[in-house]
């Protein structure tokens, strides 16, 4: 075990200045927006980290666009509870519909409620063109998760910021949490992504801000987080704890049923996809036209198509 203390977290001499620079960014006249990913353990205190972030950034935009003598109360017109989708992707669309300039949105624990399976229905396609639309409003957008791989890799190649939080980072005593925070290079030729640590250069100094303090956030915001979470992660349970119930009834025929409704659909493709390039069209504008993958239409038309469709051609089910 070891102790973390924290000394003046007050002190304008120790401070990042990490919500100043994010309200910099997503004011700049050059159309900017700004993505971050926060990670941790449940219950590291991202969230609340989130929304401290999120404040001092409002607070540093009301600033910028309205003046010096903006009443302190204004940041609440670019960050709200409003701006907060939590746990499911469905309010996702519902956060995004009322998207503003120069806001900031927190999208907290988006994945823990869907397995892989779901991330490749459409309702995760769409989700994915959303988020991709917010950088036409100068906004930033935070993503909290336990973990980078439990958000779409759509969303994951738009980060521009990394938050980490440890498990000895809480200096719950002194009401402080402590974070890494990194900006992200990516190597788009490599497919890779570098993590660098903040630099500033201040009076002659250049500073590395390895940690840095995440506060409470006001209650106006954590008391309405706190009974909105709850009541969405006791919905959460009882929709999983029927999804299980249904599955553990028939497993066999839930599976069953969709492998087949998959072959009948492709099959059913194939057949107009067939009669399209009979009629003069070539394979993949024929593909194009009734949305069947072009390698799956080539796989089915050869001699060692699947067993499956085989049979269902020697049945007479497609022709």
């Amino acid at each position: 075990m070891r102790e973390l203390k924290v000394y003046g977290a007050n002190e304008s001499s120790n401070a990042s200045k990490l919500g100043y620079n994010i309200a910099k960014t997503i004011t700049s006249p050059h159309n900017q927006y700004l993505t971050i990913l926060m990670v941790g353990n449940p219950g590291s205190g991202k969230s609340w980290a989130a929304m401290d972030i999120a404040v001092k950034t409002a607070w540093y935009v009301s600033r910028i666009l309205e003046g010096k003598s903006a009443p302190a109360s204004h940041w609440y017109k670019y960050f709200n509870i409003n701006n907060m989708a939590i746990i499911k992707l469905d309010n996702v669309a519902e956060l995004f519909d009322r998207l503003a300039p120069h806001n900031i949105y927190i999208l907290d624990d988006i994945g823990v409620g869907y397995s892989a399976r779901d991330f490749n229905k459409d309702k995760n396609k769409n989700m994915n063109k959303i988020i991709q639309t917010f950088r036409t409003d100068n906004a930033c957008v935070i993503f909290t998760v336990p973990d980078k791989f439990m958000i779409d890799k759509v969303p994951r190649s738009l980060v521009e910021r990394y938050l980490e939080f440890e498990k000895s980072g809480g200096v719950y005593s002194q009401g402080v949490n402590l974070f890494r925070y990194m900006n992200i290079t990516n190597l788009k030729r490599d497919g890779k992504q570098i993590y660098a640590y903040q630099i500033a250069q201040e009076m002659g100094r250049r500073n590395q801000y390895v940690r840095h303090i995440a506060q409470r956030p006001p209650n106006i915001l954590t008391v309405p987080y706190e009974r909105l979470r709850r009541e969405i992660a006791a919905s959460l349970r009882e929709q999983e704890a029927g999804e299980l119930r249904e599955i553990d009834a028939s497993p066999a025929t839930h599976r069953d049923n969709d492998i087949r409704a998959r072959r009948e659909e492709q099959a059913r493709k194939f057949k107009e996809t067939k009669a399209l390039c009979k009629s003069g069209l070539t394979a993949a504008m024929a593909c194009a036209e009734t949305g069947l993958n072009l390698s799956t239409y080539r796989r089915l038309s050869s001699t060692n198509r699947p067993a499956w469709f085989a049979d269902m051609m020697e049945a007479g089910d497609l022709f």
